[in-house]
């Protein structure tokens, strides 16, 4: 009997030793608290920001001090989910490391338009998300002005409406824009000449260039891609480069047609 115990005594005290120091790992983790944090933002191929550092600490504070706090008191998806919440930012990630760092990657959205509106200014980003000014910078984009009478909505994405709405009368001036621009950014002659839409007569759209004449009629968005296609037939024509002094403006609105006005 005394053997048997002393065989298997070997085991209980391994076992009691694991089992003492898994207590007391979990107790010493309970004890761990933040060290520091590490904050990375990606930007622009220019470094160009729409929040900052210091913006994502200010939106942490909210909750109190975040170093020197215990890490088990941390709840990650919901720091996450107010990082989320700045209309600058795209998608944002949280975690700890061994050394006890928090670590928080942000995705911030990237604005390819500027809506001067009738009364207030804004951003549509490349996702159709509506984003206020930034107070950090303000990156070079196209700008569209004139009558363009809605303003700044939080959290309103122009290309979710299109997909959930199917009702014809919801349809704004926005929709235009934006499809216009996405259509000029994504040609690499095009997205060096225009500079600005000017929206006018309710639904037609003036181009505004900086080469060659200046003022480009465009008309409304029907057969908008052809037209952007006559476009850039015309800038790269060897007639029209030899010209551009004789031209004060282009008319494009006319179904196949590129119409050069002289001066």
């Amino acid at each position: 009997m005394i053997k048997q115990i002393l065989k298997y005594l070997p085991f209980a005290l391994l076992l009691a030793i694991a089992i003492t120091a898994i207590a007391y790992n979990a107790k010493w983790q309970k004890e761990i608290v933040c060290e520091q944090i590490n904050i990375v933002i990606d930007s622009d191929s220019v470094g160009n920001q729409l929040l900052t550092d210091e913006d994502v600490m200010r939106m942490l504070a909210q909750n109190g001090d975040v170093v020197g706090k215990k890490i088990e008191e941390f709840d990650l998806l919901k720091i996450e989910q107010l990082i989320n919440d700045n209309p600058f930012v795209s998608a944002a990630q949280s975690y700890f490391d061994v050394y006890n760092t928090l670590h928080i990657t942000v995705t911030q959205r990237f604005p390819f338009v500027r809506i001067v509106g009738q009364s207030d200014d804004y951003y549509i980003d490349t996702t159709g998300q509506l984003l206020p000014l930034s107070p950090h910078f303000a990156p070079r984009v196209l700008v569209a002005s004139g009558e363009i009478t809605q303003g700044y909505r939080k959290n309103f994405n122009i290309i979710a409406q299109e997909e959930n709405d199917s009702l014809p009368a919801k349809h704004s001036i926005l929709n235009d824009i934006f499809h216009l621009s996405q259509a000029i950014m994504n040609d690499d002659l095009l997205q060096l000449c225009i500079e600005q839409i000017y929206v006018h007569n309710g639904n037609e759209f003036l181009l505004v260039s900086k080469i060659g004449p200046s003022k480009i009629e465009f008309g409304t968005m029907e057969n908008y891609r052809q037209k952007l296609q006559n476009l850039r037939t015309f800038y790269e024509s060897k007639k029209s480069q030899e010209n551009w002094d004789n031209y004060k403006a282009i008319n494009v609105k006319y179904n196949n047609q590129v119409v050069a006005i002289k001066k």
